[in-house]
């Protein structure tokens, strides 16, 4: 699934500078200039983050019907150490993604700008900032979507009464279902 991802997001990295540059300059768009690299970065964006939104959930979601969630928390009963290696793994998962990603989109779009005779500038117009932004971005859209997964993991807390043993305080203990006869 991880290799679709991929796939699909490279493909739509590599197909959209095409298609801003195959319709630039015609029917109003505008003519394609220097700052333009930055523009064929922002297009597969979001599409990016949605497909590494999309992996995020569908991990959370595969424990659940595989019921291998019940295998992780026997072997790690500390939810907070389960979780926590489920998130970085989704980040990690996010950044590369977001990375190749830049590194189509920039080489396509490099390639149109050199067609259509406008110079290349990476070092200007914010390409730096956005080289290093938009990876952290789609990583903590992985990171948003497995947080979910949270609330089924974590134990819930029983209401209602309680049994407490011999060595409970007696604040902190209720009467046993029985004893309300």
């Amino acid at each position: 699934m991880l290799a679709v991802c991929v796939g699909v997001v490279g493909l739509f990295a590599a197909a959209l500078p095409i298609f801003i540059g195959s319709v630039s300059g015609h029917r109003g768009e505008p003519a394609l200039g220097p700052s333009s690299l930055t523009d064929f970065l922002r297009a597969p964006a979001q599409l990016t983050g949605e497909a590494v939104l999309l992996v995020g959930l569908l991990t959370a979601a595969a424990e659940f019907r595989h019921r291998t969630i019940l295998t992780a928390r026997l072997a790690e009963p500390r939810t907070t150490r389960l979780l926590t290696a489920k998130l970085i793994t989704v980040a990690a998962i996010g950044f590369v993604v977001g990375l190749a990603m830049e590194i189509v989109a920039t080489g396509v779009g490099a390639i149109v700008l050199a067609q259509h005779h406008v110079a290349i500038e990476p070092l200007a117009h914010g390409v730096p900032r956005l080289a290093v932004v938009l990876p952290a971005v789609i990583a903590l859209q992985g990171i948003s979507a497995s947080r979910s997964e949270r609330c089924c993991v974590t134990p819930r807390r029983r209401s209602g009464p309680r049994w407490c043993g011999p060595s409970s305080s007696k604040a902190s203990c209720q009467s046993s279902p029985a004893s309300h006869t």
